[in-house]
């Protein structure tokens, strides 16, 4: 039996690109099997299960607790299929975990949780691209022992794990949605959507101290000149010989790697779980403190981080801003060339 790590690498090296669900069977198999499952053990991992209507490719029963997976031939079938699935798997006597997958991209999903089907999608992981953006192997291999490793789905840790991925980020997306409606009505229209609101409820709302909670309203950046260059977010180009200064919040940075770190230092603050950092951030984050392979502690805190290069930099900082609902400006400067553009989370236009 090869371990995931080894099967996650020979996939890295020669990337499959299967042309149909037949022939994703096979990779799945393989997975499965560093993943410590009996793959010829039909009682452990049972193809073509049948449940309340449904048929799905595989079942995994590990003791007395179980799991689900689905594949699919496109990322399309797997958006199509998503709401269905996620309510069929919720029947279930168990809280489990349920998977889709075109065998490239792997969805994972908490289907009990009492939130819209949408919103149980708690993790990601594209064998080509990574878990969000992280592309490093030991990443994607942590996310599949982590919530498909037999024992973990066994001993029921595996759910108990995801969980505050999911229910960690919906403050954050619910704050996020709350902010940007305050922020796109004026006051009078805000007043007259608290007047209906306290008519439905039957509570008196207090709107200067519902919007002094929310703490200052964001102020809209200022317009870039018409001749200054606006970078993407989410593919900026090769940010490789630059320097930055720039925003996070309210907090000045000067460094890529001092704008990561203090993102992390701000969500560690918000009482982020490590968890959910450790998802997005893979192996460039680690409990503790370490202060080789190029990791520096934080200050303040129990938590390590390692020095990266500008690209992985902004990568990884743009997804804790995209997922925790994080401001940052800053300005670019190529050391080699003297061009220079600005570069924002979210961008003015958004």
């Amino acid at each position: 039996m090869a371990d995931i790590d080894s099967i996650l690498k020979s996939f890295r090296q020669n990337l499959p690109h299967p042309k149909n669900k037949q022939a994703v069977v096979p990779l799945v198999l393989q997975v499965l099997d560093g993943l410590d499952w009996e793959i010829f053990d039909a009682a452990q991992v049972v193809p073509g299960h049948e449940e309340r209507g449904l048929t799905v490719d595989f079942c995994l029963n590990a003791g007395s607790r179980h799991a689900y997976l689905n594949i699919k031939d496109s990322i399309e079938s797997m958006k199509e299929d998503e709401d269905g699935f996620i309510k069929w798997a919720a029947g279930d006597e168990q809280e489990l975990i349920a998977v889709q997958t075109t065998g490239l991209l792997w969805w994972f999903y908490l289907p009990h949780l009492p939130v819209a089907p949408g919103q149980r999608r708690f993790l990601e992981i594209d064998m080509q691209n990574g878990i969000r953006g992280d592309e490093h192997q030991e990443s994607i291999a942590q996310g599949f022992k982590l919530f498909v490793q037999r024992e973990n789905i066994e001993d029921g840790s595996a759910v108990a794990k995801a969980k505050p991925l999911v229910e960690g980020l919906l403050p954050a997306k619910v704050m996020q949605a709350w902010r940007q409606l305050c922020e796109s009505l004026s006051r009078d229209a805000l007043q007259s959507f608290m007047t209906a609101m306290e008519k439905a409820t039957g509570l008196p709302i207090d709107l200067d101290a519902l919007l002094r909670s929310l703490g200052p309203r964001r102020p809209p950046p200022p317009p870039p000149p018409d001749d200054e260059e606006v970078l993407d977010p989410r593919n900026p180009g090769n940010l490789s010989h630059t320097r930055v200064t720039g925003q996070l919040g309210n907090t000045d940075v000067r460094k890529w790697n001092e704008l990561l770190r203090e993102a992390v230092l701000l969500l560690l603050k918000r009482r982020t779980p490590f968890a959910q950092l450790l998802m997005i951030l893979g192996n460039t984050i680690v409990n503790g403190q370490k202060t080789e392979e190029g990791f520096r502690p934080l200050p303040g805190q129990n938590v390590s981080i390692q020095g990266v290069p500008a690209n992985m930099a902004w990568a990884k900082t743009r997804n804790l801003a995209e997922q925790f609902n994080m401001v940052v400006r800053l300005n670019v400067f190529w050391r080699n060339t003297g061009r220079q553009a600005r570069l924002e989370w979210p961008r003015a236009n958004d």
